[in-house]
């Protein structure tokens, strides 16, 4: 949702060897993911029109499974009109460490 931790995100991320793309808001994830596949998605949970949770929703809708990781400044709190069922494959807190973020990406990337 900031423009800045996205940015010290990706260059986190990038520095393991990542390949990392980034998108403003999750209208413009859904729209990236038109024309790439990805193997994993990092998500706020809080953001400017499409948020967080809707993100999800839409990505589950269009299959296949991409793992997404919800890594927001407050734990998830799932909107009342979303499915019971709808979860995230795994939730940071902000500001995890770069550890417990790499462990946890790396849980999901080998889970695939």
């Amino acid at each position: 949702d900031v423009e800045q931790n996205r940015e010290w995100l990706c260059d986190l991320l990038a520095g393991y060897g990542f390949e990392v793309r980034s998108a403003r808001d999750g209208e413009h994830a859904l729209q990236m993911l038109e024309h790439e596949t990805v193997e994993l998605l990092v998500s706020d949970q809080w953001m400017p029109g499409l948020d967080g949770w809707d993100l999800l929703r839409a990505l589950r809708q269009r299959g296949p499974h991409v793992p997404v990781v919800l890594y927001s400044a407050t734990p998830a709190c799932k909107p009342q009109d979303m499915d019971s069922t709808l979860a995230f494959d795994a939730c940071l807190l902000k500001p995890a460490s770069s550890g417990e973020l790499l462990k946890t990406l790396d849980r999901l990337l080998k889970a695939k």
